[in-house]
């Protein structure tokens, strides 16, 4: 239960990097405002956390690739963000 609840997160919050345009309901026209986009943007403790959280938990065989493959971007991220302070 609690696997999939963190799946769920973390898959939200990747999903807000590959994302360049966010439709919600029906108005495709609709843009989002800088704002919006500052609420998707993760910081460095956030990272922490979220790699923390992977750390401490286990996996199935077969979500060890994807699980690899996303703890590999988030340490990236981490570091890109270190490096620009």
């Amino acid at each position: 239960m609690i696997f999939g609840f963190i799946r769920n997160k973390i898959k939200n919050i990747v999903m807000s990097f590959t994302s360049s345009n966010l439709v919600v309901g029906k108005n495709n026209n609709s843009k989002r405002t800088s704002k919006d986009v500052e609420d998707l943007l993760i910081n460095e403790e956030e990272l922490k956390l979220i790699l923390s959280i992977i750390k401490d938990c286990t996996f199935k065989g077969s979500q060890i690739e994807v699980i690899y493959d996303l703890t590999l971007k988030l340490q990236k991220a981490l570091l890109s963000l270190k490096k620009d302070q």
